[in-house]
């Protein structure tokens, strides 16, 4: 290279990028000088030609140059640089580096620190150092620096936030609100499961900076954030704790809560009012909290409950949801088995109706069109599905292994007709009026259409009902014609009992002829043989 200038220059770009580079901060001078030299010495220039070439590729505009800076950023790091961008507004870069590592593989956790917070996000963000520390609620007279980290000019948000960057090559560095919300959210919660304690020379535990930050956000985040997620102002505060928490997955905490003596010391009165009390999600029907956590088949966050005091006589509907849906995360059906035993040992009704207000039916307006009965039973659902564990599990606890729908009986919820068409549906309206060995005789299973195991199962569920006193549909006819006859007898008795001391010779005569039930009934039956 012959200009020394431009070899000078050069030279000090190299030694400038190099001491940038942490892994090479701790290596031997002369080794560096070395490295250096053999850089500057292979460096060609660049042609007059190649810098017009390069001109001709630079992007047409500010966003183009975005979203070129976000691509470019390598897979590996693509998490960590979406999350930091999310949080970008955090008290200090430190907490903003710990906040980015929540989605980050554990064993890469120690390569993020707040120069490669810089690398990674370029000239998108400004990275300065604070003369003052954040206050804390410990003493942190260890800490020495600190930098405050900001977006590099307000465009960059533009970008981020503007609806076409979700749908172009960085998509997925694209924000809104509630993407933001949510990882803000996911982080803090994600932190307390993750709470470290550390000792600085022998003194007091202390709770590191991220730590500290979880810990002042998670009440806010829990108590007064509670309108962002659940629209229901006169919801109770334990109910939209407890929501809170289960929406966010973070069963440790709720657990925690349930422990404490304010929750434990409420009147049965107010626990009961917890578990049945209707909210709303966004976009989502009225649900109570333990609907809410078979809906979404939490059955950890349901054992929580549950042995918090949760009961499910007042949840007429729970069985249906839980066996809605059957085979979207259960492929072999053994969730849902064990959602359904968890149920039936909290008090859910084997054989449920429709909702009741004190007790007795609801008025018309009141219920599903005032229907008083469910278009299908759990236990048909089961058998309609040859699923023999939820069979069994429902005919030990009480299921009437006899019981039908109504034809137009009320659809429980997340079955309604105005909701997206479920296959399930169509199929279970025409079993309605059929008994359930009616349905295992025919029913045609979604795990199988034929063959050795659906035919085995076929036989071993028909054995199961018969235990319980299923009857086929001849065995029903022939009782109810029995039950006619019996009650015609007991009519035509009643009517001699109340027949006056005076009577006509006719009358005393047909007396003495039904004073033998028995006989008559025998005389009835032969002369219908005869007919």
């Amino acid at each position: 290279m012959s200009n020394k200038s431009v070899r000078e220059d050069i030279k000090s770009f190299v030694h400038g990028e190099i001491s940038r580079v942490r892994m090479w901060q701790n290596k031997d001078a002369d080794f560096l000088a070395e490295v250096e030299d053999k850089l500057v010495q292979e460096a060609r220039g660049i042609e007059n030609e190649n810098i017009r070439t390069a001109l001709k590729s630079l992007p047409p505009d500010i966003f183009a140059t975005y979203e070129r800076i976000l691509t470019d950023i390598p897979e590996r790091d693509q998490e960590f640089a979406r999350t930091a961008l999310a949080l970008i507004c955090s008290n200090t870069a430190e907490i903003l580096v710990s906040s980015g590592l929540y989605n980050v593989p554990y064993g890469d956790i120690s390569a993020y620190t707040v120069e490669t917070l810089r690398d990674i996000c370029g000239c998108l963000i400004t990275l300065s150092e604070r003369r003052n520390a954040h206050p804390s609620c410990f003493t942190r007279d260890h800490e020495t620096r600190f930098h405050q980290v900001k977006l590099a000019h307000y465009t960059v948000k533009e970008y981020l936030f503007d609806p076409t960057t979700a749908q172009g090559p960085a998509k997925f560095f694209a924000l809104s609100q509630d993407i933001v919300r949510n990882i803000d959210l996911t982080v803090i919660f994600n932190g307390l499961g993750h709470l470290e304690l550390f000792r600085r020379d022998g003194g007091k535990c202390l709770v590191s900076r991220y730590g500290e930050y979880c810990l002042k956000m998670t009440e806010n985040a829990v108590m007064t954030r509670r309108t962002h997620i659940i629209r229901n102002e006169e919801l109770r505060k334990e109910t939209g704790v407890l929501a809170n928490l289960a929406l966010l997955n973070r069963l440790g905490l709720a657990e925690k809560y349930t422990e404490t003596s304010a929750f434990k010391e409420l009147r049965r009165t107010e626990t009961t009012r917890i578990w049945t009390q209707d909210f709303k999600l966004k976009g989502k029907n009225a649900e109570t909290l333990l609907g809410f956590c078979v809906r979404r088949r939490q059955q950890k966050s349901l054992q929580l409950f549950i042995r918090g005091g949760a009961t499910f006589n007042r949840e007429n509907e729970i069985l249906h949801l839980a066996m809605h849906m059957l085979y979207e995360n259960d492929t072999n059906g053994s969730r849902t088995h064990q959602l359904l035993k968890d149920l039936l040992g909290a008090c859910a009704n084997p054989n449920p109706k429709p909702r009741t207000v004190n007790g007795r039916p609801s008025p018309p307006e009141k219920s599903r069109g005032g229907i008083t009965g469910f278009g299908f039973t759990p236990l048909q659902i089961a058998v309609s599905n040859l699923e023999e564990d939820w069979v069994e599990t429902l005919l030990e606890e009480g299921a009437d292994a006899n019981g039908t729908g109504m034809p137009k009986g009320a659809l429980p919820s997340g079955w309604d007709e105005d909701a997206k068409p479920e296959k399930d549906l169509p199929k279970l309206r025409k079993m309605s009026l059929l008994t359930p060995l009616e349905i295992c005789a025919t029913t045609v299973p979604p795990w199988g259409d034929g063959g050795d195991l659906v035919n085995i199962t076929r036989r071993d569920i028909e054995k199961l009902l018969k235990r319980y006193g299923a009857r086929d549909a001849a065995e029903v006819e022939e009782e109810n014609d029995q039950s006619v006859v019996d009650k015609m007898v007991v009519d035509l008795i009643d009517d001699v009992d109340e027949t006056p001391a005076q009577e006509s010779p006719s009358t005393s005569s047909m007396a003495t002829q039904v004073a033998s039930p028995r006989t008559w009934r025998n005389d009835y039956e032969t002369e219908d043989y005869n007919m």
